[in-house]
């Protein structure tokens, strides 16, 4: 992906999050790292699945980051009453079970592997393992 300084839009820090990470008009850049291959091919799963929870990967740009579409919404950092209701929780096992489903027969290229840890075996299903308000979009009360 080429991305020429002089025309881009403005890098915005996202609240909240890592400094690795910035909204750039419509897409998000986040660095890369050996696990960034295995998560590109989730996500491309994901995508081919039909899976509308998770962004999708772009590309990288030319400072080596990934290039990532921007879900707008809110991202609260911690689960207060005003984020944990009983509709954001039931939301939020409805998306899981369509995360599930949509990853389940998904398996990486190969050549790519998991960072720090295996793949699941015959049956398994790649979790995410880090659910979270922070790591959740919410619009207005919903998901």
């Amino acid at each position: 992906m080429d991305h020429d300084e002089s025309s881009s839009p403005p890098e915005e820090p996202l609240p909240g999050t890592f400094k690795t990470l910035t909204k750039v008009g419509n897409t998000v850049r986040r660095s890369t790292g050996p696990w960034t291959p295995a998560v590109h091919a989730l996500l491309r799963h994901l995508e081919r699945a039909g899976f509308d929870g998770a962004p999708r990967v772009l590309g990288v740009d030319d400072r080596g980051r990934e290039v990532l579409t921007y879900i707008p919404g809110e991202v609260p950092r911690t689960a207060s009453p005003e984020v944990a209701t009983d509709r954001a929780l039931s939301e939020v096992g409805l998306l899981l079970r369509r995360y599930h489903e949509a990853v389940s027969g998904f398996s990486l290229p190969p050549g790519i592997g998991w960072y720090g840890g295996d793949a699941p075996g015959p049956g398994g299903v790649v979790c995410h393992n880090d659910l979270a308000p922070r790591n959740t979009v919410f619009r207005g009360a919903a998901l």
